[in-house]
């Protein structure tokens, strides 16, 4: 009867460790995630910083002459891979309000390449015209103007992501907190 009890409570043991073990690896695969996603949105802001000059750079060289007419930011380097695992495993809601996740969502509509190709249609679309419209604007002046307003949303969705990131931090999980704390008192 002895061995059919302690059989038994092996078994259950097994049991409990294989679970334990289970649910630590999902920690470690999902704190993993999060430490890459921390990274991602990290390069995205230096990106994002990169982008800034060129928009600057671009209003530059419209005050000249003969303005050379294109839009330099490549949005299409705005990396959202581990932005898109975050989402697909649901880690993303866990650790963000719905609050920033509208504005994950958005910046990742946003820096694209479809994003990118608009902006330069619409200065191909203005760059030969002298007048635009009846209050007699320049194509040149539209330009800018266009090029100051995507200059700010850069610098604003830069901002707001440098706040998000300190939240993008990996957790302890709570048996491991509880196993380090008992086995910091012996």
């Amino acid at each position: 009867m002895k061995e059919i009890i302690s059989g038994i409570i092996g078994f259950i043991l097994a049991l409990v460790l294989f679970h334990l073990q289970e649910k630590l690896k999902e920690h470690r695969k999902q704190n993993t995630l999060i430490k890459y996603l921390n990274r991602e949105l990290k390069y995205n802001t230096i990106l994002m910083d990169q982008w800034i000059k060129d928009i600057k750079q671009n209003i530059y060289f419209l005050k000249w002459a003969k303005p050379i007419y294109t839009f330099t930011p490549q949005f299409n380097k705005f990396s959202k891979i581990f932005i898109n695992k975050a989402f697909d495993s649901g880690i993303i809601y866990d650790l963000l309000d719905d609050g920033k996740i509208e504005f994950i969502t958005i910046i990742m509509n946003y820096f694209s390449e479809e994003k990118q190709a608009a902006i330069k249609g619409f200065i191909n679309n203005y760059k030969d015209f002298e007048v635009v419209d009846e209050d007699g604007t320049p194509g040149k002046e539209l330009i800018r103007m266009f090029l100051d307003d995507h200059l700010e949303i850069v610098k604003q969705n830069k901002e707001e992501l440098y706040e998000i990131i300190p939240l993008i931090t990996p957790k302890e999980h709570k048996l491991l907190h509880i196993a380090r704390t008992i086995l910091g008192q012996y």
